[in-house]
């Protein structure tokens, strides 16, 4: 129904502009400049996991880890 909106006003829906704006979609972690899509996947996840350890309340930008 918006596409149909869309088109009526003149405004652009996915697709529009070839692939220029992944149409079909795209995950989160993939997200950057075509030639990198992908490479970050890894780094994310240890990034992901450095977060989970910190200490409640801690700066996510420190190295402090949680006791355990």
């Amino acid at each position: 129904m918006r596409a149909w909106v869309n088109s009526l006003l003149g405004r652009k829906n996915p697709g529009d502009d070839g692939d220029k704006y992944d149409p079909d979609g795209y995950i989160i972690k993939e997200l950057g400049p075509s030639v990198d899509a992908g490479l970050g996947t890894k780094w994310m996840e240890e990034d992901i996991q450095r977060l989970h350890d910190m200490e409640a309340g801690g700066c996510s930008f420190s190295i402090k880890r949680r006791s355990n």
